[in-house]
């Protein structure tokens, strides 16, 4: 073999699906693509025009996210002459024509690579070429297909039942070629091989599903039982109306934030997908059920987009800023500043990331907005990603300076940290008046940070991780603070990430110790936490993305939302809702409330949408591959009849939305049960950005409501009694009384037969 084609062997290896566990190998070799900003990149404009400039310099085939130009390198190479160069050459040329969504131009190169090593067996003795790499190139085949059957069924021809797993109903594909020929393939594959995988396995199931001869044409030896998708209870279905609202976002990989940011009483979204050549897009929320493209108006449409966004008031204004986060996974190719967005309050917004001081240069995905030192302005903490192979990327602290700029104080805070930070929560955990932080690590131990503000009037953070009995999952990624017992503590889910697909089928076929599960750690109000997730019912073998948590039956306890998947076409595994039990545990009730979407479930947001009284859904859907584009949703929640009180804040000498405030809501019953409920303002999870409003579903038998609202810079309680539930309010610190805001109309959303897309 020609030294050439030995160099392209060893690159190709780590581009192709290997490379995603593999990361920074290539990289590594090379020095991290950092271009200083100047006073060129200030404003929209100026930051638009900086990161095309980082586009062309990072859409290079060393960038294993650069889809297309990995293919066009492969290409430019030529098809070698000798015949095991050749055979590696097809595989990864049809892989590189799937990564990039030209699913048709993969199958010939596909065929080719099967062919030429099934009439030269003795290519197999090649370490390239081993009989695992041509199984694991044979499922490649079969999901190019199946992939091109959700392009012309879900996609094209999309309903609210595509890609709902367990697929059935209109979610049965109605051009049935691409799953046909895929389980041709998977069925003969595991003819041949049978213990080719127990991930082909899973995808047989889903492509048979997607024909609509689950379960009975699956061999019993390979058949998942249909009792294994059952749920722990029934509860109402929630419809995907993103076509009808007009939200459909069609993207990759992306974040979303949920809020009102025009202050018209209804929450608008704002989302992104994560390439450079993506754009962020606005929706206007025009109380009428649909929404405007507001993406040009507002000047967001010129801006790339990001892999996560939140918001929150940092120039307490009054009106909701963005903050776009970049770089994430990216390691070296991904030193690209983030973006803060300044709501100029008549629908524009500006970049204000140079002016305000924000100019870190680093791959990330997380941040917190919070007030870290009490002072009444929001902070900014960035978790940033320092890898293996892209290792300086310290995790950053701006601390607001009451002017709209801010002070990386990370170093003498002592948040610096060097780890793979791919979420992060914050919450007063050990209610001392002061805000506290966990970092979730994608390569190591997760982190808990308490504040010592209280202790010390100085801004610093101590390491409580060993002594909090904080340990695993290991290579986890989302992850929160949340009061899910309502016992007054915050508690911290973290799920795993641990992009096994083997695992993650195994679970099915009776192998429940596979894979690594999350972690529920419940606070134990002396410093510890105990992690109780076998107890609660959330042993699942999540590899879980965006996730969030909310009410979704204004029941009064939390519910957890997790988009799941990583970037593998196969990794075809259904997003998954749990319902929180009230007593201690959770209900799965995912293909009851119909959430399993196959697709991959990055940034989820919660708000009341349609001002019902519940908690409406927004996820973005899009894969990382330049192919893996979706629709994004937004699940219209049923369950409006029950109980709930809605809760605005303004702050005076706390931030101006009230981040960071504590709510106490005691609900007596017609039997007269006392019981309380515990929140606190906050836009929620690590990945995704709910609604800044303390919403608190009450259940269904109420007779009375008081309410208790704990300010953390003021030191201010306020409490009422016999408030007006079913209501949305406004309470301003330090007033003696609420507000009960104009009750907005409300509005359905129409069926979505007779609607076609791509």
């Amino acid at each position: 073999m020609s030294k050439k084609w030995l160099f392209l062997t060893v690159i190709l290896v780590v581009l192709i699906g290997a490379g995603w566990f593999l990361k920074g190998k290539l990289l590594g070799k090379n020095k991290d693509i950092v271009v200083p900003m100047t006073e060129k990149a200030r404003g929209i404009d100026g930051m638009a025009a900086y990161l095309a400039h980082m586009q062309t310099l990072t859409d290079i085939p060393a960038n294993p996210y650069s889809n297309r130009a990995n293919l066009d390198h492969l290409l430019k190479r030529g098809e070698p002459e000798n015949a095991a160069d050749k055979a590696v050459w097809l595989a990864f040329v049809a892989r590189g024509y799937m990564n990039v969504g030209e699913h048709e131009k993969s199958f010939p190169y596909y065929e080719r690579f099967l062919e030429l090593v099934r009439n030269q067996p003795d290519l197999t003795e090649d370490s390239r070429l081993s009989p695992k790499f041509v199984d694991y190139i044979n499922s490649l085949y079969a999901i190019a297909h199946m992939r091109y059957g959700e392009v012309a069924n879900c996609l094209k021809n999309h309903t609210d039942e595509s890609c709902i797993f367990p697929i059935r109903g209109k979610g049965i594909h109605n051009e049935p070629f691409g799953a046909e020929k895929a389980k041709e393939i998977l069925l003969d594959l595991l003819n041949r091989h049978p213990n080719a995988g127990s991930e082909n396995i899973w995808v047989l199931n889903v492509v048979s599903m997607a024909l609509g001869q689950y379960p009975d044409s699956i061999p019993e030896q390979w058949l998942i039982p249909p009792y294994m998708f059952e749920n722990d209870k029934e509860i109402p279905r929630y419809n995907d109306v993103a076509h009808q609202a007009g939200v459909a976002f069609n993207s990759l990989s992306g974040g979303v934030c949920f809020e009102d940011f025009d202050l018209d009483g209804y929450p608008d979204i704002i989302t992104s997908g994560w390439q450079l050549y993506e754009r962020i897009a606005y929706f206007h929320n025009n109380g009428d059920g649909t929404f405007s493209d507001w993406s040009k108006k507002s000047g967001l449409g010129k801006l790339p987009g990001g892999l996560n966004m939140l918001h929150g008031d940092y120039n307490n204004d009054g009106l909701s800023d963005v903050l776009v986060l970049r770089g994430g996974w990216f390691m070296g190719m991904g030193c690209l500043p983030n973006s803060l967005l300044r709501n100029n309050g008549d629908g524009t917004f500006e970049d204000v990331t140079y002016d305000a001081g924000l100019l870190g240069l680093h791959p990330t995905q997380n941040a917190r907005m919070e007030d870290f030192n009490n002072d009444g302005w929001l902070d900014i903490f960035i978790g940033n990603e320092s890898s293996k192979s892209s290792k300086h990327h310290p995790c950053e602290l701006y601390v607001s300076n009451g002017d709209g700029t801010f002070t990386d104080k990370a170093e003498e805070a002592g948040v610096d940290l060097e780890v793979y930070a791919k979420g992060s929560a914050s919450a007063d955990y050990d209610n001392d008046g002061d805000v506290d932080l966990f970092i979730s690590d994608n390569e190591g131990s997760n982190i808990l940070l308490k504040n010592m503000l209280t202790e010390t009037d100085e801004l610093t953070f101590e390491d409580v991780t060993e002594s909090a009995d904080i340990n695993g999952p290991y290579g986890s990624f989302p992850c929160w603070f949340f009061d899910y017992n309502n016992d007054g503590l915050e508690d911290i889910f973290v799920a795993s990430f641990h992009r096994n697909l083997k695992g993650f089928a195994d679970y099915f076929l009776g192998n429940k110790q596979a894979v690594e599960y999350p972690a529920l750690y419940r606070n134990n109000g002396d410093g510890t936490f105990t992690d109780v997730v076998a107890e609660a019912g959330l042993q699942y073998p999540l590899i879980a993305m965006g996730s969030n948590y909310g009410d979704i039956n204004n029941d009064g306890w939390l519910d957890m939302y997790l988009g799941t998947g990583f970037p593998d076409y196969r990794a075809l595994i259904p997003n998954m809702v749990y319902e929180n039990n009230g007593n201690g545990g959770f209900y799965d009730v995912t293909t009851a409330g119909g959430f399993g979407h196959l697709q991959k479930g990055h940034g989820v947001a919660f708000a009341d949408v349609d001002m019902d009284g519940d908690q409406d859904i927004y996820a973005v859907m899009g894969g990382a591959l330049q192919g893996d584009f979706f629709w994004n949703v937004l699940y219209d929640n049923p369950t409006s009849a029950t109980n709930y009180l809605s809760i605005a804040l303004k702050g005076d000498e706390t931030n101006s939305k009230g981040v960071g405030a504590k709510a106490v809501i005691t609900v007596t019953n017609s039997a007269g049960k006392v019981r309380s409920i515990y929140r606190k303002m906050t836009t929620g999870g690590s990945f995704g950005s709910s609604e800044l409003r303390i919403h608190a579903g009450l259940g269904s038998d109420v007779v009375r409501v008081d309410l208790k609202i704990i300010w953390p810079v003021s030191g201010t309680t306020q409490e009422w009694t016999n408030v007006p539930f079913n209501s949305r309010i406004l309470v301003e610190e330090n007033a003696k009384e609420y507000t009960v805001t104009e009750i907005l109309p409300t509005f359905t959303y129409p069926s979505m037969e007779g609607h076609h897309h791509m």
